[in-house]
């Protein structure tokens, strides 16, 4: 059975987090570096955690997030990290970075492995933006800002399939106002049943 998964943020528990993320943990903050706002938002206030889709593990998928990235310190550069086929008991798997240096040059690595570059020459029009990413087998395609980047999948030794999420990264004071996710895949998500009965008593 396929997968499809949406989210947009119109419930939040009592820590106003998503039911449908679960927020790794890298630092002792409470807040988790990200709390739903009653705009519908799912805001990013500080990098270091990781926020990952509840879904079972996935191959191949279609992700599209709807966004808004407002970068105020960029001094050290900026941008936003896509985590996928990620293994979080060994913590270990692939990334995708949408990296801008502080000339505003941006470059979409795969794996740490450039594969497109773009410079703005100022800050980039990342309000009320979109992402979409695609994984097919060996293939990543990644649309952003109007244009569509590609890059083979060709580190072996990491996971097969994993969990999908993401990050801001290190930019001091930026935010990350996230409206809507939308994930597809054709990955068989069906629950195996149990080989056998199992039978106890209740005493």
């Amino acid at each position: 059975m396929s997968l499809k998964y949406f989210e947009n943020f119109r419930g939040r528990d009592e820590k106003n987090h998503s039911y449908r993320i679960d927020i790794e943990n890298h630092s002792s903050y409470s807040h988790g570096h990200a709390q739903i706002f009653e705009e519908g938002e799912y805001r990013i206030t500080l990098d270091g955690n990781k926020h990952f889709l509840s879904t079972p593990a996935l191959k191949d998928f279609h992700l599209e997030m709807k966004m808004s990235l407002f970068f105020r310190n960029t001094q050290f550069g900026y941008g936003f990290i896509w985590y996928f086929r990620y293994d979080r008991k060994v913590m270990a798997g692939h990334t995708l970075e949408m990296r801008f240096d502080n000339g505003h040059c941006m470059q979409i690595l795969l794996d740490g492995k450039k594969i497109g570059e773009r410079a703005f020459g100022k800050l980039p029009p990342s309000k009320n933006m979109k992402a979409v990413l695609d994984v097919k087998g060996n293939t990543l395609s990644f649309t952003v800002f109007g244009k569509s980047y590609t890059g083979k999948i060709t580190e072996k030794k990491l996971p097969f399939k994993g969990s999908v999420g993401f990050d801001m990264l290190f930019a001091p004071g930026s935010t990350a106002h996230i409206n809507s996710i939308k994930l597809t895949s054709p990955d068989d998500c069906s629950i195996e049943k149990p080989q056998k009965t199992l039978s106890f008593v209740l005493s």
